[in-house]
């Protein structure tokens, strides 16, 4: 049609060269007797049946990668409710010491002066365990917030 040495050859178009021509599409077959019809039957339930199989399976493996998700959460959640168990008593354990120090002080001061002979203060010294001198430590521990795991658990308390 387009050649560079001639240039454009005219009246050389599809339409004029065959203006009635009409494009054929495919259509349906439409089956000519019951035993077309009973096979095509039969791969429609087979289709069907296949289709059925794969979206069995593509559930069944959401529904087992979700437990295992589950699992795997509720893990995450024991394991960051036993380390702020294992801080508070860290922090519990910190300030007994302290307590148990401060008291081991003044019995120790009391026994040298007794064995020097000199004479303490003239009231008289009342062991009242470690008890009173400790506050709860869960108003001093401050919680840490942050952190993926922490915010997955929040979000399973809230909506489950």
């Amino acid at each position: 049609m387009a050649n560079r040495e001639f240039g454009y050859q005219y009246e050389t178009s599809p339409r004029k060269l065959e203006p009635d021509y009409k494009r054929t599409t495919s259509k349906k077959k439409v089956p000519k007797s019951s035993q077309e019809q009973k096979q095509l039957n039969k791969a429609k339930t087979k289709k069907k049946m296949k289709m059925s199989f794969e979206i069995k399976f593509f559930l069944n493996s959401m529904l087992f990668f979700s437990i295992i998700f589950a699992i795997i959460a509720c893990q995450a959640f024991v394991e960051q409710k036993y380390k702020e168990k294992e801080k508070l008593r860290q922090t519990y354990n910190e300030m007994l010491s302290t307590a148990n120090m401060s008291s081991d002080f003044n019995s120790n001061m009391r026994v040298t002066a007794s064995e020097y002979g000199m004479q303490t203060k003239s009231a008289t010294l009342i062991d009242l365990g470690t008890s009173d001198y400790i506050e709860s430590p869960v108003d001093e521990v401050e919680e840490e917030n942050g952190g993926f795991w922490s915010w997955l658990v929040k979000w399973f308390e809230e909506n489950f």
